[in-house]
């Protein structure tokens, strides 16, 4: 749910902004959705809620198995760099690794590309703030279910396994 940023009183975006983001969130037909998401972007293109529209975005492509376009929309979010949380970067940087690993025989540029993201991906699993002393199998399970997919281009396990 938007909040607005750093603590201000003053929300970083208009009503009509976050009623558009609503709109959207809210469809479950994926054509429909994806046309309120292009109208959001074409009146919005500077919105403080573009990291709340990108994921709806890579999440609506993937489930439509688009892996190019998930891939597209996941890159979005991560270059919006620090305005965004580390979980919601290890979520992008997850489904665009998912998305990849569902390509078949992608060509060698993309390739690099991915190893790259996947690199940059296990960096970010590091700022996740993590309650209290447990590891990060016990929390959501990230170790089993995020580094297998990374883990594929970088070669070994971040904890030696």
């Amino acid at each position: 749910m938007p909040r607005p940023l750093g603590g201000t009183k003053q929300q970083p975006y208009t009503m009509a902004e976050y009623n558009s983001y609503q709109a959207a969130a809210a469809e479950r037909n994926p054509a429909a959705q994806i046309k309120l998401l292009d109208d959001f972007i074409a009146k919005y293109p500077t919105s403080a809620l573009l990291n709340y529209i990108y994921p709806l975005y890579y999440n609506n492509y993937f489930g439509q198995k688009n892996y190019p376009k998930t891939i597209e929309y996941a890159d979005k979010l991560i270059a919006m760099g620090d305005k965004v949380t580390p979980g919601d970067l290890y979520s992008a940087y997850y489904i665009r690794a998912t998305a990849y690993n569902n390509i078949p025989n992608p060509d060698p540029e993309i390739s690099k590309a991915e190893r790259a993201a996947a690199l940059a991906g296990l960096k970010v699993v590091d700022q996740i703030a993590k309650p209290d002393n447990r590891g990060c199998g016990e929390v959501c399970g990230t170790e089993e279910n995020f580094h297998p997919v990374l883990q594929r281009y970088r070669g070994e396990c971040r904890d030696g396994r």
